[in-house]
C-alpha cells in the first residue's frame, strides 16, 4: 500500500515540525534563563512564567513511579501518525497534528531530562493555580477540545440527518395513505 501525501498533509507535517520547534525552543530558553522554581510575573500574579519540571503526565497526574512514559509516548505517537496518514477528514488530521506535536515535545523532554519542562503558570493567588504547563501540553489540550467539538458537531449533523429522513419517510407514508383513500 502506497500512501500519497497531498499538499494539506505536507503542510500539516511542516506545522508539526514548527510546533515541536516552538515547544523545544521555549523550554530551552526557560531552562537556561531561569533557576529551577523561579517565577516571573507577566500579568501580575494571574500569569507568571515559572520554571518547574514535571515527572508525571498532563496536569501533573501520576501514572505510577515506574510507568514507561517514553515507550507509551512512542506507541501513542505511532498510532496517531498512522491515523494521520489514513484520515481523509482535514479537521481530524489537523487535530492529530496537534496531538503528535504535543506528544513529541514532551517525549523529547522525557528522553533528555526524564521529566517535562513546564513554565506557563496561571492562577488567582498562590492557592488557586492551574498546574504549570508548556506548549506541548497546550497542543494536546487544544486538540482534545477540538476533538470533542468535532464529535458534538458530527452527532448534531447525524441527528439532523436522521430527523430529515424521518420527516421524508412520514411524508411518503402520508402521501401513500392519501392516494389509497
Amino acid at each position: 500500500m502506497k500512501i500519497k501525501l497531498g499538499f494539506y498533509k505536507k503542510f500539516l507535517l511542516f506545522l508539526y515540525a514548527l510546533l515541536v520547534f516552538v515547544d523545544w525552543a521555549t523550554k530551552f530558553i526557560v531552562k537556561n534563563a531561569f533557576f529551577y522554581g523561579e517565577s516571573r510575573e507577566v500579568l501580575g500574579n494571574f500569569f507568571r512564567l515559572t520554571y518547574v519540571e514535571n515527572p508525571n503526565s498532563l496536569f501533573s497526574i501520576s501514572l505510577g513511579k515506574n510507568f514507561p512514559y517514553v515507550w507509551f509516548s512512542i506507541v501513542v505517537l505511532l498510532l496517531i501518525f498512522i491515523m494521520f496518514l489514513v484520515e481523509n477528514n482535514k479537521w481530524h488530521t489537523f487535530i492529530y497534528t496537534l496531538f503528535m506535536a504535543g506528544a513529541t515535545g514532551n517525549m523529547i523532554d522525557r528522553i533528555k531530562y526524564e521529566r517535562v519542562v513546564d513554565f506557563f503558570d496561571f492562577g488567582l493567588n498562590n492557592h488557586l493555580r492551574w498546574p504549570v504547563f508548556n506548549f506541548a501540553d497546550s497542543y494536546i489540550t487544544i486538540g482534545m477540545v477540538l476533538l470533542v467539538l468535532s464529535i458534538i458537531i458530527d452527532m448534531l449533523k447525524h441527528r439532523n440527518k436522521v430527523k430529515e429522513e424521518n420527516e421524508i419517510d412520514t411524508e411518503i407514508v402520508e402521501k401513500k395513505e392519501q392516494s389509497d383513500e
